[in-house]
């Protein structure tokens, strides 16, 4: 049986098999110095109350490389680099 559970709340011990957890990840674009940047945030699912302008809001994915190529390739394409 698979059960959801809050990868942000559930403790190791409490892990099963057959836990399923999900995260929402955002992708903000924004221009710096002319050149297209980004910044990844990693959001509850679901979003609940953590949403702004129906945007889920959370806390920053610093090591953005490697997690933007897998889930938004299109920004690589751009030659969109990490906002830092």
């Amino acid at each position: 049986m698979k059960t959801l559970v809050n990868p942000l709340t559930v403790r190791p011990h409490e892990l099963r098999e057959g836990d399923v957890m999900v995260v929402t990840v955002t992708c903000h674009i924004m221009r710096r110095s002319g050149e297209l940047a980004y910044r990844l945030y990693r959001c509850p699912f679901p979003p609940g109350d953590s949403v702004d302008e129906g945007v889920p809001q959370g806390v920053r994915i610093l090591d953005e490389g490697i997690v933007a190529a897998e889930l938004f390739p299109v920004v690589r394409m751009a030659g969109a680099t990490p906002d830092l």
